[in-house]
């Protein structure tokens, strides 16, 4: 009998303190549907105009500030196309004659075309690549004329080379027919050596100095061709980059030029651009092609917000919209995902309705809420793990706000609180 009262008294006790631990807060529950934090865009034009090209496609994702389409009559973008053209090919001009200038062998994009539009950007490409094969066969040209004048130069010194060995070589043999000729003279005055072996020796003499004298001029001659052949390949090279600096002057020059009137002509496409208001999804394009009149104010396509986080309309019933206010915490369910991967989220209030609106299918009152969650606390959710790949545009939501901590054992005897405060009271 006392082991009995024992375990029961334990299990009361123990019973007691899980019910002061345990909580269970009393909150408001309220439901509705997930609409994107951003509402649906529908993009049209208010003096619309002829559609010169259409960008998207149904379903794309586009980013915001994306261009979407252009309008424009043809004549308007006949010329702003023709303007971009020569600004591109003035460009491309300019890597060019920079990269001969400076002697490289690639033409770099320039920096300005990073900021280009996609389709500007690859014509740039095409054009420098046709530029790299003119500065390639103009690189080809003023070298082959290069090496041909360093040849001439190199065959002159050789020849300057080979009269200078000539001539000494008969210096040489001027100077052992003098020293024959001063040792056979007594010879001869005495009768010994013929006078005709003396001057068979002078005229040797003399056609030696002669042709000492062939090899000098003739030295002269290979050393001024050397120095020409010099010279012709050094006002090549200068001549290149003077017409190459000429026409880098002229292409910046044309440039400047171009400048404001791109300028002007882009500005009045921009005024015809239609770019997405914020990220999303294209929707409900309509069937027009290039070259189609849209009439003004006609709806063109649709733009899904995407990452811009969610927005929860509820429908919070009126016995507890007096203990909600803006601000306040709340945990989101979406029971239209079945299974482990529904996901729950924290939201903040951020509206509740003055007044209460009634429901024209129920005829019930309600106040209407808003519960934002945000893309940071979307972004946080996903990094934990959560998928929201799931989450779409209208499924139910169910909200919950807590209103007051409260345990377990509160919650048991609440009612009999509430009985005591009413209690020895009389109307």
């Amino acid at each position: 009998m006392r082991s009995g009262l024992a375990i029961a008294a334990l299990f009361f006790i123990g019973f007691l303190g899980w019910a002061a631990l345990f909580p269970l807060d009393a909150a408001s529950h309220a439901s509705g549907t997930l609409e994107p934090a951003e509402r649906n865009r529908v993009i049209e034009h208010r003096e619309g105009g002829t559609l010169t090209r259409l960008l998207v496609a149904e379903g794309d994702r586009v980013e915001k500030g994306q261009p979407l389409l252009v309008l424009s009559d043809p004549g308007e973008s006949s010329a702003a196309e023709a303007l971009v053209v020569q600004h591109l090919q003035q460009l491309a001009r300019k890597a060019r004659l920079e990269a001969e200038l400076s002697g490289a062998h690639e033409i770099p994009i320039p920096a300005s075309g990073q900021t280009m539009p996609a389709h500007e950007r690859s014509r740039l490409a095409e054009m420098i690549a046709a530029e790299a094969r003119a500065l390639e066969a103009r690189q080809f040209t003023l070298a082959r004329q290069n090496a041909t004048h360093l040849g001439r130069a190199r065959q002159a010194r050789a020849d300057e080379q080979a009269a200078t060995s000539r001539r000494l070589s008969a210096i040489e043999q001027v100077r052992l027919i003098d020293e024959q000729i001063e040792a056979l003279q007594p010879l001869a005055v005495k009768g010994y050596v013929s006078r005709s072996r003396m001057r068979e020796l002078e005229r040797a003499r003399a056609a030696l100095q002669g042709e000492i004298g062939q090899f000098a001029a003739n030295e002269a001659r290979a050393r001024s061709e050397a120095l020409a052949a010099a010279l012709e390949a050094a006002q090549a090279a200068s001549a290149f980059r003077e017409r190459a600096s000429e026409e880098l002057r002229e292409a910046e020059g044309r440039l400047e030029e171009l400048a404001p009137r791109l300028s002007g002509a882009r500005a009045m496409l921009a005024l015809r651009t239609l770019t997405a208001p914020s990220t999303g999804i294209v929707l409900d394009l309509a069937p027009a092609a290039p070259g189609e009149v849209i009439a003004p104010g006609e709806p063109i396509m649709r733009i899904v917000a995407q990452d811009t986080g969610w927005l929860c309309r509820l429908h919070i019933s009126a016995l507890d919209a007096d203990d909600l206010e803006p601000g306040m915490a709340a945990s989101l369910r979406f029971p239209g995902i079945a299974g482990r991967a529904t996901p729950e989220l924290s939201g903040t209030l951020r509206v509740i309705s003055a007044d209460a609106l009634t429901d024209p299918r129920s005829t019930t009152p309600y106040f209407a809420g808003e519960v934002t969650i945000s893309a940071r606390q979307a972004a946080r959710f996903r990094a934990e793990g959560g998928d929201l790949s799931r989450l779409h545009a209208g499924i139910p939501v169910e909200a919950r706000f807590v209103l007051r901590r409260r345990s377990a054992l509160d919650y048991a005897f609440e009612p009999l609180f509430a009985g005591f405060r009413h209690a020895f009271s009389e109307d």
